[in-house]
């Protein structure tokens, strides 16, 4: 009868170890976060571009890519979102269709440029400043 007893709690403990915890991947957590998020009633589905997205979460096109130094006498060359626009020392750069740009730097030049970016509509953040500093 002991036996019987002691094997109770036992077959107990096992069933509820039995369901193992498995943590998401990063890709599955993102899909649920995604699933999870209230969209308007419609009867055509939301793009992918106007999908929101959790923070942190790369988007393809939507990094700016510019060196902190840039040695007198080369080129600064970067890379920002398609349509934007880049402003060095307050003249305005050229970007091509695939968002780069390249500004060359006077081999006399000392100090650092100012950087500013405006993103493309429809973001409203006003424009971003950056300081590269000119090395020897």
């Amino acid at each position: 009868m002991n036996r019987v007893i002691a094997l109770v709690p036992a077959f107990m403990l096992a069933a509820c170890t039995g369901a193992q915890y498995k943590p998401q991947t990063s890709r599955e957590r993102h899909w649920v976060a995604q699933r999870e998020i209230a969209m308007p009633s419609s009867s055509k589905p939301v793009p992918p571009e106007l999908r929101p997205v959790l923070p942190g979460t790369p988007v393809p096109g939507s990094r700016i890519a510019i060196p902190g130094t840039v040695k007198a006498g080369t080129a600064l060359q970067g890379r920002v979102p398609v349509g934007s626009r880049v402003e060095i020392n307050g003249q305005e750069i050229a970007v091509d269709e695939s968002g780069q740009f390249s500004y060359p730097v006077a081999e006399t030049a000392r100090g650092s440029l100012n950087v500013r970016i405006k993103r493309p509509a429809p973001d409203t953040r006003p424009p971003m400043p950056l300081q590269v500093r000119i090395v020897r």
